[in-house]
C-alpha cells in the first residue's frame, strides 16, 4: 500500500500476481480481502482505492469479488484507467475475524 492519507483516512493499494500459473485460482481475490481487513483494523483507514487498466478484465473482477466498486476513469498519458474503492463502513470486520 502506499500514498497513505492519514488525515482522510485512505490509502491506494496494488497487487499483482506475475507468474500465470497462479491466475484464477483466487488467491488475488484472498489476499485483497486479507490485506483490506488488515489495513481497516491496523490503520486508521477509512477508505482504499485503486485503479486497475480500464483493458484488465480479470483484475477488475478479482477486485470486485474482493468488494471493491468503481467510481470513476482517469487517464494517465495513453493509458486509461478504472478508479475503485473500498469503505471501512462497508465491511463487517467482526463477521470476517
Amino acid at each position: 500500500y502506499y500514498n497513505v492519507d492519514y488525515h482522510r483516512r485512505e490509502a491506494e493499494i496494488g497487487v499483482t500476481i506475475g507468474l500465470r500459473e497462479y491466475w484464477s485460482k483466487g488467491y488475488g481475490t484472498d489476499l485483497l480481502q486479507t490485506f483490506v481487513r488488515y489495513m481497516f483494523t491496523a490503520l486508521p483507514l477509512d477508505r482504499v482505492y485503486l485503479k486497475t487498466l480500464d483493458w484488465n478484465h480479470r483484475a477488475q473482477r478479482c477486485f470486485e469479488k474482493a468488494g471493491f466498486r468503481r467510481y470513476g476513469m482517469s487517464r494517465r498519458g495513453e493509458f486509461n484507467f478504472v478508479l475503485m474503492e473500498i469503505f471501512k463502513k462497508d465491511l463487517d470486520l467482526e463477521a470476517q475475524m
